[in-house]
């Protein structure tokens, strides 16, 4: 049996041959760079329990690059923003936050156009993000300010409420359970006039992991049966979870 240096050894062969033949494989054409993209991120999920994390951003530092280079010349404004958030969206993922908000600026400078406010705000809501994740609280906020001052100039209530989410969550990881309040109240305000059944569902989730740190148990009450008709109030408090995590 091999010991765990040749083994890991090998495996580190196998993945360099797996990106050897990506990167081989790629053939640049119009319209053909969303199909790449969908190979790489399967190729990613391929790798993700076969090596160390370094590896994977490596490779995915590697291929982005190559891919970049590759589709030089074919890629329309938006084309290459809506790449540049995967690439920061996996980056984050990968944990690489600095490359991550690195590739976020780069969106938040290609969105100069007002045809780009939406991507520019999710670039800067990700931003925060992250930066709230570091506990970097001031540029979370600033960041998020931004964001939400576009979302309001532009009228997108369902941005807007995505901002006010995030910002409400990292008012609640303060301890700031008012402010956090108010934001996830005026999100789920801001639902009413947009069908998005995830989203209004998790405001109210948010809401009720609020009230119920706090001990303001009667604020639950109003949640449970407007989900759910056929629940008997007096059943609420047997059945309602107590929630340990913040939907995003």
């Amino acid at each position: 049996m091999a010991n765990t240096k040749d083994s890991f050894e090998n495996n580190q062969f196998s993945i360099q041959e797996k990106i050897a033949t990506f990167l081989k494989q790629i053939e640049p054409r119009e319209n053909s760079c969303e199909v790449t993209i969908k190979s790489l991120q399967n190729l990613i999920y391929e790798l993700v329990d076969e090596q160390e994390q370094e590896l994977r951003i490596d490779f995915l530092d590697r291929s982005s690059s190559e891919l970049f280079e590759r589709f030089k010349g074919l890629l329309n404004r938006p084309q290459e923003i809506q790449i540049k958030l995967w690439l920061a969206s996996h980056y984050e993922l990968l944990g690489a936050y600095q490359k991550a908000l690195k590739s976020y600026q780069n969106v938040i400078e290609l969105c100069e156009s007002d045809d780009f406010y939406r991507e520019k705000a999710e670039a800067l809501r990700w931003a925060g993000h992250i930066r709230a994740r570091r506990n970097q609280w001031q540029e979370a906020f600033k960041l998020l300010d931004k964001c939400l001052n576009i979302c309001l100039e532009h009228e997108d209530i369902v941005a807007e409420s995505r901002a006010r989410n995030l910002i409400g969550l990292i008012n609640f990881e303060r301890g700031e359970y008012e402010y956090a309040n108010t934001h996830w109240q005026k999100a789920l305000e801001l639902s009413d006039h947009f069908d998005n059944n995830r989203l209004t569902a998790s405001y109210y989730h948010n809401l009720g992991i609020s009230s119920n740190v706090r001990g303001d148990f009667e604020k639950l009450l109003p949640v449970m049966p407007k989900h759910c008709p056929g629940l008997k109030k007096s059943a609420i408090h047997a059945v309602w979870p107590i929630p340990f995590t913040i939907w995003r």
